[in-house]
């Protein structure tokens, strides 16, 4: 029963209406409400508020099965049905939420009832768990929230309302299978609690008081090699100035990080209004310790995370993060401070750029240190503008797709780097985006260089315009054109970019280049692998053929214009979220899969053995280039994936090979050995053929994991004329240009 509807209930009796009916309507004890109504009467809406949450909550105990008390305690089995079953409650409107927190090897729930069925059915699900000997047993207890702890009445809502919602998504992601490619739970529970403090305005140095406040309550760690504090302060660093994007951080995110926020800025908010009856840092640092047990997290991990953070504030260079800094740089003149923020911050970025190992030459740290990227996307925050994500600036008005953006500076730097820009340098950039990305060439070039930067759209050049001239760019000139007729006028060029994902490589862009020049493009190989390849001319005996001076992953919007390379998006569920993203070189028959999952599935694995950190990219392209097909990425979400009809191989979906009515996508099942945890890789199949097309698939997975799992192709290109020469491993023919992919 919420505190809502008692007061709705009470509101009802108060204005005439009978406490038998209200009772019935609103499904509350007719006693309880005739108290409550009395109580409202004599001792106000406060008082309410405090029966209500008290009265409301129903409060048991769950004993594990194990002895272990350092942890969760309880089995992934047992937290998997547990979440399970109070989900279907919930579903079924018998109760309104639930919260948790691990007790001594056991579990501590307190649950909301909606109606009178609720105990009976909490009842149920404990004792066939139970039964089940998921559980050892259980005991009622009666719940006392920690009211002054967390701020007062009104602040015990608030942290009511993110226990629920957190409570709910770290049950059932405890219960799941964890992979190596998204956030453990200690870095999820320091990204939340980042995004929570900054959410409530803190600065950076009154983040370090709650995460000192945290420390002060928890063991102290233990002294590390100082080798190993480096690196944990720098790994702590990022998890605590970097919002990652829904695909990398795992199911539910999204989610979960607006619970957090929200709560944040409904704390702020009472204290800025004299409600809170704590000071507010003291009720944060209560919530993150509180937070840290959903997640799972012992005591000493908790004090290690506490520590680390505290020392990452305290001994380094500030970096702003207030709601007070958020809008002054939103400013259109941004006063001197602000500047000075943003210098420091640019500071920050090359420095954990430099860090990741993106950034090796001093040319390029130089460049990202002078430019100012926050001039280019005007009314973002600072903060924002300077934090290691793409900042999307523009959406296709039919489809909401994004089409323009300012790209993430991990992959900028990294394209610098491949293009290796010299003083003097003329160079063409395709995609004009923000005029960022120009900007760092038109330093890099120097005075006596050139930039043309391309783009379709009118409204991009005129941004881009005034963006450099806000910069103080003098040496960058934006036009509108289809970056993949070029700009002869000005050819020929040392360096040619595309900051644009490519299909196939325009005649002109090799055309215009200088004979000794570098083409930098992010290609797409087949399906959904990109790579972002630096070509170069080998010409001898009057046989003109290219090769890659490097190749990087990477992922750009498609080019638009005559070369466009629109991608397909086909749903495999009705509501959409698990889907196949295609492009139309691939000739998918959409109708041909619209019940594939329906079909049964044939599940293979591989003996392909993958561990924490091993890198994908290579796997995948060499599937790519192996399969008939080639792959197509497949995002899965949504109940499909809760329920088990998909169980992908990220926490963002899949590789899928596709063969007419049939699918066969990556999967992963964990396993143990004496070198810890590993992921074997397995195909699920479904359709007429989809046992036959995992077969193929795991078998060129097994030869890529036999053969060629540390090795690093080469990439080599002809056109023209001159394509019926180049042979390989794997030929790849596009419309303008055939390629060569070799492992050998």
């Amino acid at each position: 029963m919420t505190s809502q509807r008692l007061g709705q209930a009470v509101l009802a009796v108060l204005a005439g209406e009978s406490c038998e009916v209200a009772a019935d309507r609103f499904q509350y004890p007719e006693p309880d409400l005739r108290n409550a109504a009395e109580l409202y009467r004599t001792a106000g809406e406060a008082a309410l508020l405090r029966l209500a949450e008290r009265a409301a909550w129903l409060q048991v105990t769950l004993t594990s099965t194990c002895q272990d008390t350092t942890g969760p305690g309880l089995s992934r089995t047992a937290l998997a049905r547990l979440a399970t079953e109070l989900s279907k409650a919930e579903d079924d409107y018998v109760i309104d939420g639930y919260h948790f927190l691990y007790k001594e090897g056991g579990l501590r729930l307190r649950v909301r009832p909606n109606n009178e069925a609720a105990e009976h059915r909490l009842t149920s699900i404990l004792n066939n768990l139970t039964a089940a000997s998921q559980i050892s047993g259980w005991t009622r207890g009666i719940y006392e929230p920690e009211e002054y702890a967390f701020g007062g009445p009104a602040a015990m809502e608030v942290a009511h309302t993110l226990f629920c919602a957190d409570s709910r998504i770290a049950l059932t992601t405890a219960g799941a299978v964890p992979t190596p490619y998204r956030p453990g739970r200690r870095e999820l529970a320091v990204l939340l609690a980042s995004a929570f403090l900054r959410a409530a305005g803190l600065d950076w140095y009154e983040q370090g008081a709650v995460w000192a406040l945290v420390a002060e309550h928890r063991p102290a760690p233990p002294s590390p090699p100082p080798g190993q504090v480096v690196d944990a302060r720098s790994a702590m660093r990022r998890l605590m100035t970097t919002v990652p994007p829904a695909h990398r951080a795992g199911a539910y995110w999204t989610a979960r990080l607006a619970a957090f926020e929200a709560a944040g800025r409904r704390l702020a908010h009472l204290a800025r209004a004299g409600q809170l009856q704590r000071g507010l840092r003291a009720v944060l640092a209560h919530h993150l310790i509180f937070s840290f047990n959903r997640a799972g997290l012992p005591a000493g991990q908790q004090a290690v995370l506490s520590y680390l953070a505290k020392e990452v504030i305290m001994n380094e260079p500030a970096i702003p993060t207030s709601e007070d800094d958020k809008s002054i740089a939103a400013q259109a003149e941004a006063p001197a401070d602000a500047e000075d923020q943003a210098i420091r911050l640019r500071a920050h970025l090359v420095a954990g750029l430099r860090e990741r190992g993106v950034i090796h030459s001093s040319r390029i740290a130089d460049a990202i240190a002078a430019i100012p990227r926050h001039k280019f996307v005007p009314g973002v925050p600072l903060v924002d503008a300077y934090a290691d994500a793409a900042i999307y600036t523009k959406h296709d008005r039919s489809s909401g797709q994004a089409i323009s953006a300012a790209s993430q500076p991990t992959i900028v730097a990294m394209m610098l780097e491949q293009l290796d820009a010299q003083p003097g340098d003329n160079v063409l950039e395709a995609g004009a985006g923000t005029g960022y990305n120009a900007a760092l060439i038109g330093h890099l070039v120097g005075p006596q260089g050139n930039v043309i930067t391309l783009d379709v759209d009118h409204d991009l050049i005129a941004n881009v315009q005034a963006n450099l001239q806000s910069a103080g760019i003098g040496n960058v000139t934006p036009l509108v054109r289809d970056g993949a007729l070029g700009h002869p006028e000005t050819a020929p060029y040392q360096r040619i970019i595309a900051t644009v994902g490519a299909g196939d490589i325009p005649p002109a862009w090799p055309d215009q280049l200088a004979p000794d020049g570098l083409l930098l493009v992010p290609l797409r190989i087949r399906g959904g692998v990109s790579r972002s390849i630096g070509f170069v001319r080998d010409q001898s005996e009057g046989v003109e053929h290219w090769h890659a001076t490097s190749h990087e992953m990477c992922t750009f919007m498609p080019l638009r214009g005559i070369a466009d390379d629109a991608r397909r998006v086909i749903p495999l569920t009705d509501d959409g979220q698990v889907s196949l993203h295609t492009y139309r070189d691939q000739h998918i028959d959409s109708d041909a899969l619209a019940t594939v999952l329906r079909q049964p599935a044939t599940e293979i694995y591989t003996g392909v053995i993958f561990r924490k950190g091993d890198p994908w990219e290579f796997t995948n392209l060499y599937l790519a280039c192996a399969l008939p097909g080639g792959i197509v990425r497949m995002p899965a979400d949504g109940p499909a994936v809760r329920s088990g009809l998909v169980r992908p191989q990220f926490p963002w979906g899949a590789m899928a090979a596709v063969d007419g009515d049939s699918v066969a996508y990556l999967t992963l099942r964990a396993g143990h050995d004496d070198e810890g945890p590993y992921w074997e890789g397995g195909l699920i199949g479904h359709g007429l053929r989809g046992g036959e097309l995992a077969a193929q698939v795991a078998e060129h997975l097994r030869v890529w994991g036999h053969e060629y799992r540390d090795t690093k192709p080469t990439i080599r290109m002809a056109r023209g004329e001159h394509r019926a020469s180049l042979t390989g491993q794997f030929v790849i023919d596009k419309p303008h240009v055939r390629l060569a992919i070799d492992w050998n």
